[in-house]
C-alpha cells in the first residue's frame, strides 16, 4: 500500500432486523518516518499550555504551542492559530489556516470567509474580494450595504468595473 490518504467503506448489517449501517473510515498510510503516535495526555498539556499564553496575551508562545499539536482537520485550531496569526500582525501567515476552514460548511467557513474578505480589501487583492464576496452571499449571509459599497468603490479604482457592476447586482 502506497502513503496517502485513503477512505474506507464499511457495511454493518443486521440480518435479524434487515438494516445496513454505512461508515466510512479515512485511514492515513505514512513513513515510519513520519509516523507521530498518539499521545493524548501531550496533547491536553500543551494545549492547556497554549491557552494559558493566549490568555496572558503572550501570542507568540500561545502561537508556538499551538503548532505543536496542529492538526489541519481541526477547525477550532485553524481558526485559533489564524486569530493568533492576526493578533501578531502576521496575516499572510494567517491565510492559509482560513482558507482551510473555508473548504468547509458550517460556522467555521463563515468566518473564515469574512475574514478573507476583509484581509483581500486590506491588501486591495479584487479577484479576491469578489471570490470571498460572492461565497458570503451565495451561503445567505447578509453583507452590509456599508461593507458593499466600500467593495464597490475599491473596485472601481482599480478600474475592475465588470466586478463592480457585478457586486452591485
Amino acid at each position: 500500500i502506497k502513503t496517502g490518504s485513503y477512505d474506507l467503506e464499511f457495511v454493518l448489517q443486521d440480518h435479524v432486523f434487515g438494516t445496513q449501517q454505512r461508515e466510512i473510515v479515512r485511514v492515513h498510510v505514512v513513513e515510519d518516518t513520519e509516523y507521530v503516535p498518539d499521545n493524548s495526555a501531550d496533547f491536553i498539556t500543551t494545549s492547556n499550555l497554549a491557552e494559558d499564553f493566549y490568555n496572558q496575551g503572550q501570542y507568540q508562545h500561545a502561537l508556538e504551542e499551538y503548532l505543536k499539536i496542529y492538526d489541519e482537520t481541526s477547525p477550532g485550531l485553524n481558526e485559533k492559530i489564524a486569530g493568533l496569526y492576526e493578533n501578531l500582525g502576521q496575516n499572510d501567515s494567517a491565510v492559509p489556516y482560513w482558507e482551510i476552514n473555508l473548504k468547509r460548511d458550517d460556522d467555521y467557513s463563515l468566518k473564515a470567509a469574512e475574514k478573507l474578505l476583509s484581509y483581500s480589501l486590506d491588501t486591495g487583492n479584487t479577484e479576491r474580494i469578489c471570490l470571498y464576496l460572492d461565497y458570503l452571499l451565495h451561503s445567505g449571509k447578509v453583507v452590509p450595504e456599508s461593507e458593499i459599497l466600500t467593495i464597490v468603490d475599491l473596485l472601481q479604482k482599480k478600474q475592475a468595473y465588470d466586478e463592480a457592476i457585478s457586486v452591485m447586482d
